[in-house]
């Protein structure tokens, strides 16, 4: 699938409007070269240390960062924190059932980088991305809400990969992997670091 192949391109009519408003009146700054959520994760990133940065957003995926993160309501959809996101995170599974009991829709809430590789397992509609075959909400969250480690979400992730992919696997869950995970920093050269598999020892 094509990445937010699913999305509409048009802007809103009042877009430069709001976007001078926002520069002119609160200071916001313009990203060039990055996606907005890169760029937010990139600066919290740096100031992790100190945990003086809130991500306040409606985007589920910036939940992944550590840091202080924020979500306000609207309409039907509840907010979320101030909440302190730690490397690990969680995840939270939510099951409807109609009337006669029978499973309606299961709905898969996370933070960390336990949300990160259920997004690699499941895949994420609202960006157009596939999951593994046969590896719903569901498998995404038996796999994952129990794990103790990051490294061990990896090797778990890395077991289904293994599996579907076969001798392509590694290429297959760095592809994945790309599409799902937020720049948190670069290197010396000044260039974004993706995703890399944690360390045996994390």
């Amino acid at each position: 699938r094509e990445y937010k192949g699913n999305r509409k391109q048009i802007k809103p009519h009042y877009y430069s409007y709001i976007k001078a408003y926002l520069q002119a009146q609160w200071g916001a700054v313009v990203v060039d070269g990055m996606e907005a959520d890169d760029a937010l994760c990139i600066e919290q990133t740096k100031r992790l240390a100190r945990k003086d940065t809130i991500i306040c957003s409606r985007d589920k995926d910036l939940k992944q960062v550590p840091g202080w993160t924020y979500t306000w309501e609207m309409a039907k959809q509840p907010g979320f924190g101030p909440y302190l996101v730690d490397d690990l995170g969680w995840l939270k599974k939510e099951v409807k059932r109609d009337k006669e009991g029978k499973v309606k829709e299961t709905k898969v809430t996370g933070v960390g980088n336990k949300f990160l590789y259920y997004q690699m397992i499941a895949g994420d509609a609202v960006d157009n991305i596939s999951g593994l075959k046969r590896k719903g909400p569901v498998a995404g969250y038996d796999t994952l809400h129990d794990a103790t480690t990051v490294r061990e979400c990896y090797e778990r992730t890395a077991k289904l990969f293994r599996n579907e992919f076969e001798g392509d696997w590694k290429d297959a869950m760095s592809k994945v992997a790309s599409l799902v995970y937020l720049i948190r920093e670069k290197d010396k050269a000044g260039k974004f670091r993706g995703w890399r598999p944690p360390p045996e020892d994390e």
